[in-house]
Order: structure tokens, then C-alpha cells, then sequence
């Protein structure tokens, strides 16, 4: 399978500017696979500007062609209906009709870690089996609207093998998933414990080959947490090592390649910027660094 390069700048970035000024990031562009957007944004939940809905269709964001990712839960916490699935199932068939309504397809689904908002007993307090079953279930009722459906899950929250059984138990309730994103909190892992590079390493390698045997893309998320506007060189060069600590455990790279992606959205700041791409700090900036 070719790797591709997948782009997702958080709920509040300067994202119109991408499409305003095209000619600003144009190098960057040509390395873009696939534009990674939140379902908040589709649906005007929450804050979200300045990237609401109306904004992103009249920047030409859904016709410009480039193919978009939509980030929703299935399983999440919120009351009953939103931890089996209902709610996101509603959301996200209405996200996908507002961007077909407006010009655009979506080409990806990604679920946002059902197993850490489904087993945390402060979160659903799901058991596994009805974790997999809501996630089944969600799949199984958007698949007719977008073929390509994946999993987005954390680590350390689950070690390679929990995973591994998620993905697996998935495909034995006839819903495989289309491709499986690690979101690797590097801090955490290290204050869980994980502290062996070794048993990382046979993690990270565990999931590519799984993915690789399914004939699956296994992409990794290169993201660094707590953005600090006085530090506006820490998401570059937190990318950037991360990139590198991942090439170094993957000599070949991740079989699907990469997420460039933020959510940390900072009051009265868009951290970090998206563009223009001769901004060395900016995500377009960072795309070129990769």
C-alpha cells in the first residue's frame, strides 16, 4: 500500500487561510493526502470558530477536491444514547449529508477511540463485548454512506494486544475497519510505566504488522500535547522528534505513513498556525520538514 500523509489542524485553526491563499502553501499541499476535519466543525457544535460549517464551504474547502476525513465517537460518554453509539450514529450521518450537500464526499470516517471512552469507568463503564458491538454497530449503519470507516486509538490506555483483540473482534463481527491510527501520548506512557523503549517498540511494530496482515493502513499521529504561545518552536520540534523516534522503530515507516494533526485550541491564539509554509513553526511549515 502506498503511505499517505493525512493533515488535521485543530477545531480553531487559521484551516480557511489554506484555501484563501492557496499559492502560500502550495508545496505543502502537493504533500497532503488527505484533509482531516472534526465532525464539531461540520455540525457547528461547540466553539468552533472560526472554522464553522458555513465558513469552510465558503472558503471552497468541501470542492477543492482534496478527499476529507471526518473525526467522530461512536462510543462516548453523554448519557445512554451516546455511549451505545446512537447519537454519534445521528451525528455523523448529518455531517456526511451537509458535506455532500455542499459539493464535497467524504472519503474516511475516523472513530476517536471508542476503547478508552468505553471501558473507563469514569467515562461509559462499558464492558468489551458491548464496546466492539456499539462500535459494530456504528460502522455497519455508515458503511452504505462511506466505505472507508477506521479506528483512531490511544496508547497507553491500551497496549498493542488490547488493541490488537479490538481490531480483531471487529473483523469477526463482519465490520473490519479500514485502517487504524495510533495517537501515542509519549508523556503518559512514561509515567504509566512504559518505560522500556524496548516493550514501545514491540508495541508500535506489533500494530504495523497486524495492519500490514490485514492489508490494512497503519498510520501514527504526530502531535505533541499542551501548546505554549510563548514556546511557538515546541510543536515543530516536539513533531519533529516524535517523527523521527517513529522512523527509528519503523525503519520502512508506518505501513499507511502519517497524521499531522492538533487539538489543543489555546484562548485568543490558533496554535499552532497552518499556514503560510515559509513559516517555519506553522503546520504547513512542519509538513515540509517531514
Amino acid at each position: 500500500m502506498t503511505p499517505e500523509f493525512w493533515f488535521h489542524p485543530n477545531v480553531r485553526s487559521d484551516l480557511i487561510s489554506l484555501f484563501r491563499e492557496p499559492e502560500k502553501c502550495t508545496r505543502a499541499l502537493s504533500k497532503i493526502s488527505v484533509l482531516g476535519l472534526y465532525a464539531q466543525q461540520i455540525l457547528n457544535h461547540g466553539e468552533v470558530a472560526p472554522n464553522t460549517f458555513e465558513a469552510l464551504r465558503d472558503a471552497g474547502v468541501f470542492r477543492s477536491g482534496m478527499p476529507i476525513a471526518v473525526e467522530i465517537g461512536a462510543v462516548k460518554p453523554g448519557g445512554p444514547s451516546a455511549c451505545d453509539a446512537s447519537d454519534n450514529t445521528f451525528n455523523a450521518r448529518a455531517a456526511v449529508d451537509r458535506i455532500e450537500l455542499a459539493g464535497g464526499l467524504v472519503s474516511h470516517l475516523a472513530i476517536d477511540e471508542p476503547l478508552p471512552s468505553g471501558l473507563d469507568p469514569d467515562l461509559c463503564n462499558l464492558p468489551f463485548e458491548q464496546v466492539v458491538e456499539y462500535t459494530a454497530g456504528f460502522i455497519r449503519e455508515l458503511r452504505p454512506r462511506v466505505s472507508s470507516i477506521g479506528i483512531i486509538e490511544q496508547m497507553p490506555f491500551s497496549r498493542a494486544d488490547r488493541i490488537v483483540l479490538f481490531m480483531e473482534t471487529l473483523q469477526q463481527a463482519g465490520q473490519s475497519p479500514s485502517f487504524l491510527h495510533l495517537d501515542a501520548d509519549r508523556l503518559a506512557i512514561r509515567n504509566a510505566g512504559l518505560t522500556s523503549p524496548a516493550e514501545f517498540r514491540a508495541d508500535i511494530r506489533s500494530l504495523d504488522a497486524h495492519c500490514r496482515a490485514w492489508g490494512i493502513p497503519f498510520r501514527v499521529i504526530l502531535w505533541i500535547p499542551n501548546i505554549d504561545p510563548a514556546k511557538p518552536a515546541k510543536f515543530r520540534d516536539g513533531v519533529l522528534a516524535w517523527h523521527q523516534q517513529v522512523m527509528g522503530m519503523l525503519p520502512d515507516g508506518p505501513s499507511g505513513g502519517f497524521v499531522l494533526q492538533s487539538w489543543d485550541a489555546v484562548a485568543g491564539h490558533t496554535l499552532p498556525k497552518v499556514a503560510p509554509e515559509t513559516d517555519l513553526m506553522s503546520m504547513t511549515g512542519v509538513v515540509l520538514a517531514l
